[in-house]
């Protein structure tokens, strides 16, 4: 029944940005940018897959479908090891267009040419923030913060499992899920302003 500060309150995707501003700066790079990228980077390789899609406009599509795999490849943590095995497949021909067969055997090189880019500008795409994030957790102590709570996270990506386990194993966080069969017992109002003079 009195005023108070509240606490601060993050989106994890604030929060993943929150933590790679702790190391060093950095800004979010644009879908479009990021397909010109990959563009640039099979370009520079000859790739085959450009093979008929020698113009970016034509190939903005496919380079979209790349970029989303990438970002999915960054959010799980996924690691190149894993991605060897594709391209062997790949080398041996799956039952797929030789283009797709072509891409699987590239990805690591094109995801390694793409962080490289990322990193070297310090423009970084939402699961690469995610990706580095997860490593720098485990240097950052948090002290700005008494507890860091986790609400609702029904199915965290790897990277995200990664966070939130780092800081609950440190004893720095924890994690609430609600439970949509249990009614509580007090009558609490959380009311928000529409802008800061609010």
């Amino acid at each position: 029944k009195s005023a108070f500060i509240s606490p601060a309150f993050y989106s994890i995707d604030e929060f993943t940005e929150y933590i790679v501003s702790q190391k060093h700066s950095f800004g979010k790079i644009t879908d479009l940018d990021a397909c010109f990228v990959v563009y640039t980077l099979l370009k520079d390789a000859a790739s085959p897959i450009l093979k008929g899609r020698d113009k970016f406009s034509q190939f903005l599509s496919w380079a979209r479908e790349i970029i989303g795999f990438i970002e999915e490849l960054d959010l799980e943590k996924i690691e190149s090891s894993a991605l060897e095995n594709i391209q062997e497949k790949a080398a041996i021909g799956y039952d797929v267009p030789e283009s797709i067969n072509q891409l699987l055997k590239s990805m690591i090189s094109l995801r390694a040419g793409y962080h490289r880019i990322l990193r070297d500008n310090q423009v970084y795409s939402r699961g690469f923030i995610y990706h580095l994030a997860s490593e720098y957790v485990k240097d950052l102590d948090f002290s700005e913060f008494d507890e860091v709570v986790f609400c609702d996270f029904y199915y965290p990506h790897k990277a995200e499992e990664e966070i939130i386990n780092a800081l609950c194993e440190s004893k720095k966080a924890r994690h609430i899920l609600a439970q949509d069969t249990v009614n509580p017992e007090y009558n609490l109002k959380i009311l928000a302003g529409f802008d800061i003079h609010s």
